[in-house]
């Protein structure tokens, strides 16, 4: 994903860890490149795998989330 503004700079967002992955940044303050970073890894979190999806409607079919056992 390249981002531009005062500068641009890419982001891989498919890294091996999960997380948005800095891959350069030139002509950008520290604090753009974190702000960048910030909304890229707020987006990536969004995004819905078949599994999850599929854990949502298993989970709608029993009623929904189960309760908390008592302590």
């Amino acid at each position: 994903m390249h981002v531009f503004g005062d500068g641009e700079a890419t982001i891989n967002l498919l890294s091996a860890d999960g997380h948005p992955e800095l891959i350069w940044a030139d002509e950008m303050k520290r604090n753009d490149v974190r702000r960048a970073m910030t909304i890229m890894a707020r987006r990536a979190g969004q995004t819905k795998s078949v599994a999850k999806s599929e854990a949502a409607r298993v989970n709608g079919s029993k009623g929904g989330r189960p309760r908390k056992a008592a302590s």
